[in-house]
């Protein structure tokens, strides 16, 4: 995630928490009440708002430290986790639902199709997720309109980037609603299921594309190509010298 904004919420995570409020409750409790058995994420608990109403067990992840003792005071069942959204310390398949409210926004754009190849990664087979996003085309600093902290780094879609992302990752989109807050600013909620696929593994800077078709369902189920090490791809990789 974007260092700066981190920055900022580990210092002044109360007077974030002082002008918010958890307008997605509701929402929250519905998940937590049709999330299938298993350990559910709270991606990016922040103040903990919506992390005890998500079920149990829950884990709750944040970059702050300062966001996850908020947490821990609200939610103290859930698992505390200091980690990046890019880089998801879970074993494949370990989580059974994620929920994630405006924090993907923090990730540049280029970064989030391996964002959501990792979470596609960490995910069960046909668990949900449910995502909010802001819409328009604008990144970086101070971009959103009303900003009262505008050091935080944020990034918009479009409808139809989104859906492309979404299906990218690897997710079986269920529904895209488009919402618009209190000052008329475009949002998403995003409801997906973890396909049985593979998700893109696409990212900023990459020197070399390899294009393959029809995983085997090993390869679906863990979400990584050419799982097996029999697989002929790594017999004509180690001969073209990309691999060693």
């Amino acid at each position: 995630m974007d260092r700066e904004t981190v920055d900022f919420y580990e210092a002044h995570s109360d007077a974030y928490e002082a002008q918010r409020s958890p307008a997605f409750l509701s929402a929250a409790q519905r998940f937590g009440r049709q999330r299938p058995p298993g350990v559910t994420i709270d991606l990016g608990s922040g103040p903990g708002w919506y992390t005890a109403a998500l079920g149990s067990p829950v884990v709750a992840l944040d970059a702050a430290m300062a966001m996850l003792r908020r947490t821990h005071a609200v939610a103290p069942e859930a698992l505390a986790v200091q980690a990046d959204l890019g880089a998801l310390p879970f074993r494949g398949g370990s989580l059974a639902a994620g929920w994630a409210r405006n924090t993907y926004v923090h990730l540049r754009a280029g970064e989030m199709p391996m964002a959501l190849n990792d979470l596609h990664r960490a995910l069960a087979p046909g668990a949900p997720v449910e995502l909010t996003l802001f819409g328009g085309e604008a990144e970086g600093r101070g971009v959103l309109p009303g900003d009262d902290f505008p050091v935080r780094w944020f990034s918009a879609w479009s409808e139809s980037r989104l859906r492309d992302l979404i299906d990218g990752a690897g997710f079986a989109l269920e529904t895209l609603v488009r919402r618009r807050n209190e000052v008329g600013e475009l949002g998403f909620t995003i409801k997906a299921k973890r396909a049985q696929g593979l998700p893109d593994f696409v990212n900023a800077g990459m020197r070399l594309l390899v294009c393959g078709l029809n995983p085997s369902e090993r390869s679906a189920d863990a979400g990584l190509p050419y799982v097996t090490g029999g697989n002929r791809f790594w017999p004509a990789a180690l001969a073209a010298g990309l691999v060693s």
